[in-house]
């Protein structure tokens, strides 16, 4: 049943009632001691007490709404209460699902599967990380090498003539590495350079080959 209520305070005042009243809201004394603290509060709305005359109370739409919502897993929220502002309350997603909110309505939202931080991967997985990351080699004219697909943050950056100089995740500093010859690099008629050997630029001539591996000093 109905609770039986007792003004106290300044709110005993029937003209100090009235104040609240007439605008729907109920008058509060939080200190019947102290005088001139009374304030009006709003009822079944949303809006800060107003010390001596009426509140400025708006209507949060998801208390009548918020089922709508919370139906599809998703949280109510009205973006002004103003009593002017009405049909504005929407769904939106809740973690770990992500999507556009929706007006007046559930939001279309789904789960998306984390990305793997940097220097990180899922496990089992196998990933040759020059992929992602070989540039930063090859602007420094040297090799990218992953040694371990299974193993993550494990590339290395390696000089082209020697491949024991090796850095993790950075370029070797002072690889000075020749050339690697273009394809069609000739040399003088009938030579051939074995793998690994180098040319004085200038030497070549058309008509010749140069052998697979080698390089241009």
């Amino acid at each position: 049943k109905p609770a039986v209520c007792e003004m106290r305070g300044e709110c005993r005042d029937d003209a100090t009632v009235k104040v609240c009243a007439d605008a729907g809201q109920a008058c509060f004394d939080p200190n019947a001691t102290a005088p001139g603290d009374w304030v009006c509060v709003c009822v079944g709305s949303v809006g800060e007490p107003a010390v001596g005359k009426p509140a400025t109370c708006g209507i949060d739409e998801c208390v009548a709404n918020g089922r709508v919502c919370a139906a599809a897993d998703q949280e109510c929220r009205d973006a002004d209460t103003s009593p002017l502002s009405a049909g504005d309350w929407a769904c939106h997603c809740v973690a770990p699902q992500t999507g556009t909110h929706a007006v007046a309505g559930p939001a279309a939202c789904a789960e998306v599967t984390p990305v793997p931080a940097a220097g990180t991967q899922a496990p089992g997985a196998r990933v040759d990380e020059c992929g992602a990351n070989g540039l930063t080699c090859t602007q420094a004219e040297q090799q990218c090498v992953d040694p371990d697909f299974g193993v993550a943050g494990d590339w290395q950056c390696r000089c082209w003539r020697d491949a024991s100089k090796a850095s993790v995740r950075a370029p070797v500093p002072g690889c000075a590495d020749p050339t690697p010859a273009p394809a069609g690099t000739t040399l003088a008629p009938g030579a051939t350079l074995a793998p690994g050997a180098t040319a004085v630029p200038g030497t070549m001539a058309p008509g010749t080959t140069m052998a697979p591996g080698a390089t241009l000093a």
